[in-house]
């Protein structure tokens, strides 16, 4: 239910005209939007990765596997939303996430794509 209320107001923010200028202001609204859903979860982290592949439902780092979920808000460094079929790999980005115990498998809150330019 708390993922669906966080879908509802991530989508009536970006539908009333709310839109960040900068990356940081970005980050910041999702974070924000996402801290106490993601709190009852586990301990929300933000690192800074190069994601070496995809799937349809996750990504991974050096082998560890991050998943996506209908959530995940995915940003190209144009600063524009994407897809995660758009996302292109590899890729060093800024990715929010946190440890979802119960499965034990860490669970995707937002990317934000830095360079594309990686071989």
């Amino acid at each position: 239910m708390i993922g669906k209320i966080f879908i509802v107001a991530t989508i009536l923010l970006f539908s009333a005209g709310i839109y960040v200028a900068d990356s940081k202001n970005l980050s910041n609204l999702i974070f924000s939007a996402s801290s106490s859903w993601a709190d009852a979860q586990g301990e929300i982290r933000e690192d800074y990765l190069v994601l070496d592949s995809k799937q349809s439902d996750c990504v991974s780092v050096k082998n560890k596997r991050f998943r996506i979920s209908e959530t995940t808000v995915i940003i190209n460094s144009l600063e524009k939303t994407i897809s995660l079929a758009e996302l292109t790999v590899p890729c060093r980005a800024k990715m929010t996430y946190y440890h979802n115990p119960q499965e034990n498998i860490f669970e995707i809150i937002s990317i934000e794509v830095l360079d594309n330019s990686l071989p």
